[in-house]
């Protein structure tokens, strides 16, 4: 669906299928309120939550911008299982454990894309956003954070995607464990 109206073949994908959970993936600058609001309407007992409230059915994973949103995503992804089967409950996340994250540009979507089905067979593994000029402050943060489990940074792209700075801020990000 586009990010301001949920579609009708969204709409029905989600209801023919007995879906009862939805990850919704942006900020409401790239998936408006509204389409979110569409999609818990379509589901009872369904409310939107935070990544980490135990409550049905919509959860929104986003940030400021798509820097931002690359890492909450990739939190969320390293976030232990659920501690219980809840029905219909976000408590959890998916508990990835990959030593390995992927940068790319966050100009242009072209590279990330494309590195979802290379992601997805390396473990799986995150893919983090940069600027292609110096590496972003939100994916630098969370590299930090995660140092200490993450031992490559596997940069997608030439280097007016994702320039040597970009590459050499990363892998000292990862060395501060």
């Amino acid at each position: 669906t586009d990010g301001t109206s949920l579609s009708a073949s969204a709409a029905a994908a989600l209801t023919d299928n007995d879906i009862s959970q939805v990850i919704v993936l942006g900020g409401s600058a790239a998936v408006s309120d509204g389409v979110v609001a569409s999609i818990v309407a379509l589901m009872p007992n369904c409310a939107i939550v935070a990544p980490d409230t135990k409550a049905p059915c919509v959860v929104r994973i986003g940030g400021s911008n798509r820097y931002a949103t690359a890492t909450a995503i990739a939190t969320f992804t390293r976030a232990a299982l659920p501690v219980a089967s809840v029905p219909d409950a976000f408590d959890g996340g998916l508990a990835w454990s990959t030593r390995t994250v992927f940068l790319a540009s966050g100009v242009s979507f072209a590279d990330a894309l494309s590195a979802g089905p290379l992601a997805a067979t390396w473990g799986p593994t995150n893919v983090v956003l940069t600027e292609p000029a110096a590496l972003s402050a939100d994916t630098n943060t969370w590299l930090s954070a995660n140092s200490f489990v993450l031992d490559y940074v596997v940069t997608l792209g030439l280097g007016s995607a994702v320039s040597t700075a970009a590459v050499v801020a990363a892998n000292a990000a990862i060395s501060l464990s």
